[in-house]
């Protein structure tokens, strides 16, 4: 078994993103404090020892912001010290991934003997975007490219997210060049002009633009030699994935209860409060807090109960005709998406992993 958290440790960040969906707690200096961490990993460990030897299992941690580094250094040492505590060093060493997601402006050399041990390092960088900026105002753009060339320099392994927006929407290959010269895996995410927040909307591209971007990353030679090469070109590596699985024997052939029961990942506020993944924030979709609750508890929650309703009335919506539903898929597209994402999904009834998948079978016959 796998469970997945992503961690708001902080809102606090050093930047103001034009689109970022956080804005208004940029400037919010709460954090988890070490108590609150450690309560969060022994609720953890209660749920994966109920699942039999937990050395068996995994725990993939997701440190998100705001930005994670602008917590101090000892900060960060001292959660792998909670890690080592409460999970022992041999749970640490071969079954917790920690995985931080930075905007790479406050990393230092100190930073490196943690990078190297014990945390995976992803970066946002959209590589043509005047919006990624500081408190200031001032583009990044080259702090995050002199930053990136020096953590290569030190052999540090990193992966890019790339925000699909106005601003580079129109050159999908120049964005995938920055990447693939490096051999740097990278994720084109697209804004989504449905979005509650308005400077979010008004940074946004259709949803069809975005399909676009996408085929035409399919269609650029460099970036199907990048994913035969092992450099993984997201979402089309998931895409290819699902077909590769899908000609194989052992297809998932699950149930709709179990698909809509998969929890992609559990979102922790920084308060401790539990959201799945698509609906961070909502409170009627609030599982509970994981600081005085149990796993357990959240699990059998009201909330769960009515998100995988939901999630089963969104299958015989969008999923049902999905040639890839529950042989090759197990619906965490779906089920977990925003309510924007649904939308478009339901304008063509289908997600984008079933679009890509549709097109890249059809580009191979």
């Amino acid at each position: 078994m796998i469970l997945t958290l992503l961690v708001k440790v902080s809102k606090l960040c050093n930047l103001r993103c034009t689109y970022c969906y956080e804005t208004a707690e940029l400037a919010n200096k709460a954090r988890m404090s070490l108590d609150e961490i450690e309560r969060m990993f022994l609720h953890v460990r209660e749920y994966l020892s109920s699942w039999g030897n937990r050395h068996q299992h995994r725990l993939d941690l997701y440190w998100h912001g705001g930005e994670p580094f602008v917590q101090p250094i000892s900060y960060w040492k001292d959660i792998i010290r909670l890690e080592r505590k409460v999970f022992g060093a041999r749970f640490l060493r071969n079954s917790i991934r920690n995985d931080v997601q930075s905007n790479l402006t406050r990393l230092t050399k100190e930073h490196l003997p943690l990078l190297r041990r014990y945390f995976s390092l992803g970066f946002s960088y959209d590589v043509i975007n005047d919006m990624r900026v500081n408190v200031g105002g001032e583009s990044t753009a080259k702090i995050v490219q002199d930053k990136v060339e020096w953590l290569l320099s030190e052999g540090i392994p990193i992966g890019g997210i790339a925000v699909v927006s106005k601003c580079n929407v129109g050159q999908p290959r120049a964005v995938a060049d920055y990447f693939i010269q490096r051999g740097l895996s990278f994720r084109a995410l697209n804004v989504n002009e449905g979005h509650q927040i308005p400077q979010v909307r008004a940074a946004a591209v259709s949803y069809d633009s975005y399909l676009s971007f996408l085929k035409e990353l399919y269609h650029y030679p460099e970036v199907r030699t990048a994913l035969e090469n092992g450099i993984r070109v997201s979402p089309l590596f998931q895409a290819q994935l699902q077909l590769d699985f899908l000609s194989k024997d052992d297809r998932l052939k699950i149930s709709n209860r179990v698909c809509a029961e998969r929890e992609w990942l559990l979102a922790v506020n920084t308060n401790g409060d539990v959201y799945p993944v698509g609906d961070c924030y909502d409170p009627e979709f609030r599982y509970g807090n994981l600081f005085t609750q149990t796993l357990d508890e959240l699990l059998r929650s009201r909330a769960r109960k009515e998100r995988i309703k939901r999630s089963k009335e969104r299958f015989k919506s969008i999923c049902h005709q999905c040639f890839l539903f529950r042989r090759a898929c197990d619906g965490i597209f779906v089920s977990h998406a925003t309510p924007e994402e649904i939308r478009d999904y339901d304008s063509k009834k289908e997600c984008y992993q079933s679009w890509l998948a549709k097109m890249m079978t059809e580009k191979a016959s």
